[in-house]
């Protein structure tokens, strides 16, 4: 078993601690590959429910971009093709494993790494729990999923105004932030990359109000807009500038 992660069977129960503490336990390829052998351990009918935590100080950074520099390639790095083997593949296994899977978030929980939060049946939060969709900061669109659950949570318009700003939401106030569009989307709050999420934005808007695509179809829009975002410009300089 990889040392990225641990598991804990406890008789009834599995927990899953994402464990990588000094990169905020941000996802390796390695990382992807033990947690779904580990959930298809979970399938094993003695197991009546997953816990999903992470080690340390925060709960999951999203990707770690070590290993998907640009600065360090030839070229910009073919992160469709990740969310392709990786993250819709993991997406898929949490959504589709028949028992509750519960998030026990601690910490900051930050692009994909929220996403994966979202994805979970229950969300018991800690006190210093923290999420951010930092996409925008990148000129990227939300992945794993993001595309899909935040419109389910948050409904079309609370969706577009968090993906487009750099706000974190806490536990103390997202009453506060996320049901107001207005406040997340003061001019000062809105990242330079907001204009690329355009695709995602009439990709919502094409949905009617009795009809929302099932996961599958958004989880493939995710991936094509963000190897064809990796190809332009600012997208590229965004990257270099992080």
């Amino acid at each position: 078993m990889s040392n990225t992660i641990f598991t804990t069977d406890h008789d009834s129960w599995m927990e899953i601690t994402l464990n990588r503490p000094e990169q905020l336990n941000a996802f390796n390829d390695e990382m992807h590959l033990a947690i779904q052998e580990s959930l298809d351990q979970a399938a094993d009918p003695k197991i009546r429910a997953v816990v999903l935590t992470g080690a340390g100080r925060g709960f999951c950074a999203g990707q770690d971009l070590n290993g998907r520099d640009p600065r360090k390639m030839d070229g910009p790095p073919d992160l469709g093709e990740t969310l392709n083997t990786l993250y819709n593949p993991l997406v898929q296994k949490l959504r589709n494993l028949a028992k509750p899977v519960i998030c026990a978030v601690n910490g900051i929980a930050a692009g994909a790494g929220a996403n994966i939060v979202f994805i979970c049946d229950i969300i018991l939060p800690s006190d210093n729990a923290k999420f951010i969709q930092s996409f925008a900061k990148v000129g990227l669109i939300p992945d794993a999923g993001g595309t899909y659950h935040l419109t389910q949570i948050l409904g079309p318009l609370r969706a577009k105004a968090w993906a487009i700003s750099p706000i974190i939401v806490t536990i103390t106030d997202h009453t506060r932030n996320l049901p107001s569009a207005c406040r997340c989307c003061t001019r000062s709050r809105i990242s330079v990359g907001a204009v690329l999420m355009r695709p995602w934005f009439h990709h919502m808007n094409s949905w009617s109000t009795i009809h929302i695509p099932p996961l599958a179809p958004n989880l493939g829009f995710e991936e094509r807009h963000t190897s064809e975002l990796l190809r332009t410009l600012q997208c590229a300089e965004f990257c270099a500038s992080l």
